[in-house]
């Protein structure tokens, strides 16, 4: 911690390898120590933890994207922060995971799940309009199938027509469901 900036004080070969950083580690290491982190990670969520870090309450842990460019390309990291003393300087230590696998899992679920919702509600949608097209024509069937009832038949035409409406209501009630 240094009035506002946070400068580094020791950076392991993970998090170089983390953010694809080329070159050795130990120019790498010097070329970063004591330099503010934000000129390390250049992103913009990193000026925002170092905003968060000077508070009174500074998270304890964050995750954060790395690699802004592509998608196909971004990376993520789990920060897992702790206040500490490092070579008699106040210091937060910033312990980084790639968790880009297990983002990359999130997001293919989250694509999936969305892909269902909007598959459901195409389903939906379908039988909605197919059990409106088949009830009105079926409603009809019902009305003209009472009407000729109330005719002259003969009693086969009777019969043939009496067994039309329980079928139809069966068929209705399946539909209404």
């Amino acid at each position: 911690k240094n009035n506002g900036t946070m400068p580094i004080l020791y950076i392991n070969e993970a998090l170089i390898h983390i953010m694809s950083i080329k070159g050795s580690y130990s120019n790498i290491k010097k070329e970063f120590l004591n330099q503010p982190l934000e000129e390390f990670w250049p992103e913009p969520e990193i000026n925002k933890l170092v905003k968060q870090l000077n508070t009174d309450n500074p998270p304890k842990e964050l995750i954060l994207p790395i690699n802004h460019e592509s998608k196909e390309t971004r990376r993520w990291v789990k920060l897992i922060i702790s206040e500490s003393v490092f070579e008699n300087h106040e210091a937060f230590i910033l312990w980084a995971t790639d968790i880009s696998s297990t983002k990359k899992t999130e997001e293919r679920l989250e694509q999936a799940v969305a892909d269902a919702d909007a598959t459901a509600e195409m389903k939906s949608n379908f039988l909605a309009t197919m059990s409106h097209e088949i009830r009105t024509p079926m409603n009809a069937i019902l009305g003209m199938a009472h009407l000729a009832l109330d005719t002259e038949l003969t009693d086969k035409q009777y019969d043939y027509i009496e067994k039309i409406q329980p079928s139809a209501k069966s068929l209705l009630g399946i539909i209404n469901d």
